[in-house]
């Protein structure tokens, strides 16, 4: 058999040698000399394009397993090919090479260090298509090595490699090695520590291109290229319309009827909600919190992070970027960076680019343990900038909606002079600002109600009591009422579950419960619990009776008017009332003394017991889900229920019953009004800020004529056409006769219409029988 006939039958003698390869092992010597000798005439001149040098490369590569003699050499052949010549190759001939080195790494005659080496020598041509396969194919036959037999060996020679590539002077090469390292993180192969602080490094980068893509990563932004996200979005396009058009075409066949024309816009519309629903899962979720949460050191990288944005001069967008991850490492972690603060007043203009990616900035970057004198700067060049009469109404608002992110995360971050300015602001004239300054009035009438005026306060609940610990012993008078100030660096631990005291009470309570209705349970211990707070609140006054002067005489007033107007006791009471005439008054005062003494040990006792009843339960059980639904239903009713503050005594019970019925039955169960309007909770800053709470407008502004006419036209988007519709299978095709007719002149028709108008009533019936035969023959299904 001749060369030339092997040379045009060589896919036919690849399928013989796989059916019977010792048969025709002649053959494939004489294709495997036939290789050596063009390869060596290529090497020699490798800038031109040798298609038989390129058949027979496919074809030794796809059958050289059979052979295992061949394979060795083979390979070495290939591999020097592309390290030696692959610079001054042909682009055609440089990519038949690299599918015939992917065939054999494929068949595992190359090792994956080996392959992953030639890769990055290969990331250095100047070929961007040699770059994107080995991209893919770098990353796949990773995944498919750990998928079979995760070596950690191997894993961690390849891991150490990338880290020498990242730090490799060719800018291509580092970001093709941080590409991958993110690309094996998404598709879980590497979702490691070592991983991300690789990723980490990369980020500290000189090479814009370089760091670029680590500190996208770390954001959540979508890392796929513009030609991926193209091509991915343009295959859902297609494949969208294959299965839409498939579906009418099985519609033309059958009876025509509405309902079957319902039915099929109906699954037109399912098919491309399914897509926009798959579109948006593949779209950024935000910020890689869990990537964060893995960096060895936290605070060292955002310090070098810092350092290298300080020389940055790069363009805005990547100094933003820059910033962002800062900000995110600085909540998610609460480190203490405290040049961070000042050098983002600089930007916190009105006039800026992005200002209010910067204003979600400085919000994010604020927790509690970031000290007042740092913070307050920060939120006065905000009140300075945006909260003046001189700016706009939704400059105002966005300021005041900044600073009540900043205050809800450090509670400290203003003083109670700026806090007045502030909230001066709820009689302005706008109500988006009106509406923000609201706002920051309920935020701290929950976290810190003494810096707010008195008229301001309102009354707290009971969650806002427990939350602020106003059982302490140092509070004053106004704290007593409305809890202790908050300080910098005390913070509140919790030593139990809040709301466990319920379990307390279902223990308790017994089958009785259970017969009554569960709303008027509800309220009885609702009252119940207001009565002991009431008593504890009267017990302390009465021990603080020496230093609260006429608060005590006027407390100890009221308690001898409810005694003597109560009357439970007739007679014992008259007859202590008269004997308490008779006695001196410093033997009255010692009497009172005692019994407010052994009153408060009784209380103290009592609230000792009730409160090691809950640690109790939660040592020596395990919680059930109806547990947990039953401390969660109670931590929804104190956001509800006011608490005592001593200032109203029994006589009021029915009042404050009433009001708690309507907050009962008309609050607790509508979770999803109530967590709509919450604040972020102070004590539990781990969430992020999203950018909504920071533009959020109650009032939307007036839209312009330009804005109305886009939202027009973005309705009109995916509609029907108004007018004469083509109905042809194919609407590119020529018009019809009467179409053309109409786009005639009258000169050009009038003589036709003439004849056509004195026809006798035979002529157009026949006419008229003619054409309803065409009808008939062409009409389609």
């Amino acid at each position: 058999m001749s060369v030339e006939l092997i040379d045009l039958n060589l896919s036919e003698l690849e399928c013989n040698i796989r059916r019977d390869p010792e048969s025709y092992l002649p053959d494939f010597e004489i294709q495997y000399e036939n290789y050596n000798s063009l390869e060596a005439t290529y090497l020699s001149a490798p800038s031109e394009y040798v298609p038989k040098l390129d058949n027979v490369l496919v074809f030794l590569s796809q059958i050289i397993h059979l052979f295992p003699d061949y394979v060795p050499k083979f390979s070495e052949n290939v591999t020097s090919a592309l390290l030696s010549r692959s610079f001054g190759m042909n682009a055609r001939m440089r990519m038949a090479y690299l599918k015939a080195f992917v065939r054999l790494r494929t068949r595992n005659f190359i090792t994956l260090q080996q392959s992953v080496d030639v890769a990055f020598r290969l990331h250095r041509c100047q070929d961007k298509q040699v770059r994107k396969m080995l991209r893919g194919f770098v990353i796949s036959d990773i995944k498919r090595t750990n998928s079979k037999n995760r070596s950690e060996k191997s894993n961690s020679a390849i891991r150490s490699f990338l880290a020498t590539s990242i730090r490799d002077g060719n800018t291509t090469v580092a970001k093709e090695a941080v590409i991958i390292l993110v690309e094996l993180y998404r598709k879980g192969v590497w979702k490691c520590e070592k991983s991300v602080n690789l990723i980490a490094d990369a980020c500290l980068a000189k090479s814009q291109k370089v760091y670029s893509k680590a500190v996208r990563f770390f954001l959540g932004h979508n890392e796929k290229s513009t030609e991926q996200e193209s091509s991915s979005d343009s295959d859902a396009t297609i494949g969208l319309d294959a299965k839409i058009k498939q579906l009418k075409l099985g519609h033309r066949v059958g009876t025509k009827s509405k309902k079957r024309a319902k039915r099929l816009d109906r699954d037109i519309d399912s098919l491309k909600r399914k897509n926009e629903q798959r579109l948006k899962k593949q779209k950024p979720t935000g910020i890689n919190i869990p990537a964060l949460n893995m960096i060895y050191d936290p605070q060292t990288f955002a310090e070098k992070l810092f350092h290298k944005l300080e020389k940055c001069n790069d363009r805005l967008e990547l100094r933003l970027l820059l910033l962002e991850l800062i900000s995110h490492l600085i909540g998610v972690h609460q480190l203490l960076l405290l040049n961070f603060y000042p050098s983002l007043q600089r930007f916190l203009r009105p006039q800026q680019r992005e200002i209010t990616r910067l204003l979600l900035f400085a919000a994010e970057s604020s927790h509690d343990q970031v000290p007042p004198d740092v913070i307050l700067p920060l939120v006065r060049t905000i009140t300075d900038n945006f909260v003046t009469d001189r700016a706009s109404a939704e400059a105002i608002t966005v300021g005041l909606n900044t600073i009540r992110e900043i205050c809800a995360r450090c509670p400290y971050a203003v003083d109670e002079d700026l806090l007045s300015d502030l909230i001066g602001y709820k009689s302005y004239r706008n109500k988006n600002v009106v509406a923000a300054a609201r706002s920051l009035i309920r935020l701290y009438r929950r976290i810190n109600p003494s810096l707010l005026p008195k008229r301001e306060v309102g009354r707290p609940t009971e969650a806002v009591r427990e939350a602020l610990g106003a059982d302490n012993a140092d509070t004053d008078a106004f704290a007593a009422s409305n809890g202790p100030a908050r300080v910098f660096g005390k913070k509140c631990v919790a030593t139990s579950i809040a709301g466990a005291e319920v379990l307390v009470e279902a223990v308790t309570s017994g089958t009785d419960d259970g017969e009554r209705p569960k709303k008027r349970r509800r309220i009885e211990e609702n009252l119940r619990s207001v009565f002991e707070s009431e008593d504890d609140v009267d017990a302390e006054g009465e021990g603080r009776e020496e230093g609260l002067g006429s608060a005590t005489e006027v407390k100890e007033s009221s308690i001898s008017k409810c005694s003597a107007g109560d009357g439970v006791d007739g007679d014992e009471g008259g007859g202590d009332a008269e004997a308490g005439d008779d006695e001196d008054p410093k033997e009255r005062k010692s009497t009172t003394n005692k019994a407010s003494n052994a009153k408060r040990n009784g209380l103290v006792k009592k609230k000792l017991a009730k409160n090691a009843a809950p640690e109790e339960i939660l040592a020596t059980r395990v919680l059930t889900d109806e547990d947990f639904e039953a401390i969660r239903k109670r931590q929804a009713e104190k956001q509800t229920l006011f608490a005592a503050t001593g200032g109203r005594k029994r006589k009021r019970g029915e009042e404050v019953v009433i009001e708690e019925e309507d907050l009962v039955g008309g609050c607790i169960d509508d979770d999803d009004d109530e967590n709509s309007d919450k604040e972020v909770n102070p004590e539990e800053v781990h969430g992020l800020v999203s950018m909504r709470n920071i533009t959020k407008l109650v009032k939307r502004p007036h839209s312009t004529k330009a804005d109305r006419m886009d939202t027009v036209a973005e309705g009109q988007e995916g509609r029907k056409k108004y007018g004469f519709q083509v109905n042809r299978m194919n609407p590119h095709a020529s018009t019809t006769n009467r179409e053309k007719r109409k786009k005639k002149t009258f000169q050009m028709i009038k003589h036709k219409v003439r004849r056509k108008a004195k026809r006798s009533f035979r002529e157009k019936q026949a006419s008229l029988r003619e054409h309803l035969k065409k009808l008939s023959k062409n009409f389609r299904h």
